[in-house]
């Protein structure tokens, strides 16, 4: 037997509602928030720490022009986070958010995906938002894969090289490679550059 879980709708509801689901039980989580300032919700971070969902999964990061998507895709188990708005900077900023107060660690992720299917890409790249994608990249601290999406790559590495010209201050070597791939679909690992 197959469990989806499938939520639309603001945070506080959501909280009520996961202390009564055996989240292990669970093959499949989709959940969207609509217009979310605040992702504090204690409840919704422990029903997502009982998901069987980090075992073997990448992470996808996804943006369009309507919603930002976290994807924990793994062999047995589906689990997404969907925030439906418009503006990228807050799309990010959400998305940091989420990460910060619902996900548990995910030391375990080797692969992370970052990708756009904006209509048309309205990035700003400016310092705010690289320090939103730094924000969002340090809660991976195992990853040895980077996939991005290649309108992205000039905000997120400047992102990065402030955080490796911290780290080699700090006397800690990187040890994470970085590859960005072309096209809209990183499945093909062939398209790698």
């Amino acid at each position: 037997m197959c469990l989806l879980f499938d939520f639309k709708g603001v945070i506080e509801y959501l909280d009520d509602r996961v202390t009564y689901i055996n989240a292990r039980q669970l093959h499949y989580s989709d959940i969207t928030f609509f217009n979310q300032i605040d992702f504090d919700g204690p409840r919704l971070a422990q029903f997502i720490s009982r998901t069987p969902i980090l075992a073997d999964c990448d992470a996808h990061v996804e943006f369009d022009d309507s919603t930002a998507i976290v994807r924990l895709p793994s062999p047995l188990n589906r689990f997404a986070i969907g925030i439906s708005c418009r503006e990228p900077d807050w799309q990010l900023s959400s998305v940091a958010q989420v990460f910060n107060t619902c996900l548990p660690p995910l030391s375990t992720i080797e692969d992370l995906y970052i990708d756009h299917r904006y209509s048309q890409l309205v990035w700003k790249k400016d310092a705010i938002e690289n320090t939103l994608w730094l924000e969002l990249l340090r809660r991976f601290p195992a990853v040895k894969n980077l996939y991005l999406s290649k309108d992205f790559v000039p905000g997120i590495a400047a992102a990065l090289q402030k955080f490796v010209a911290t780290a080699w201050y700090c006397g800690r070597s990187p040890r994470n490679r970085c590859a960005t791939y072309r096209g809209r679909s990183p499945r093909n690992r062939g398209d790698v550059a």
